[in-house]
């Protein structure tokens, strides 16, 4: 065995790290630790999070009435067949314009949330890797 210049020892290092590779290459379960920790956050951080302010009740109502306003908002035909269907929705009182975009998701809300607060995750990492390089 020999020394390099640092005082490191190669093979020694490079053999511990060869094992290390293989016990990554084993036991690596970057998906079931990405659900799991989906998991914790709907099961345990959600409903330990604090009411929503004031301002957030006032958006999320200002939201509601946004959607009753705009109910009879024309779709734009050209976005049937895609995955978010995009409506424009004209005031007649002030002329204000509105764009409206609804699309349908197969999963619930609870998911949704842990995909958009877990976002470290093996996987965006792995698409972050094959993006970017």
């Amino acid at each position: 065995v020999k020394e390099n210049k640092k005082g490191d020892l190669d093979v020694a290092s490079k053999a511990a790290e060869n094992v290390l590779e293989e016990i990554e290459k084993h036991f690596s379960q970057p998906d079931v630790i990405d659900k799991r920790r989906k998991k914790h956050f709907v099961e345990e951080v959600m409903p330990n999070a604090p009411d929503a302010t004031i301002e957030e009740e006032e958006m999320i109502k200002g939201r509601f009435e946004l959607q009753s306003l705009t109910a009879l908002a024309m779709r734009q035909s050209e976005t049937l067949k895609q995955n978010v269907e995009k409506f424009i929705f004209v005031q007649k009182e002030n002329g204000a314009v509105f764009g409206i975009s609804h699309c349908v998701l197969d999963v619930g809300a609870a998911t949704i949330l842990a995909q958009l607060f877990e976002f470290d995750t093996y996987e965006a990492s792995k698409m972050h890797k094959e993006k970017n390089g």
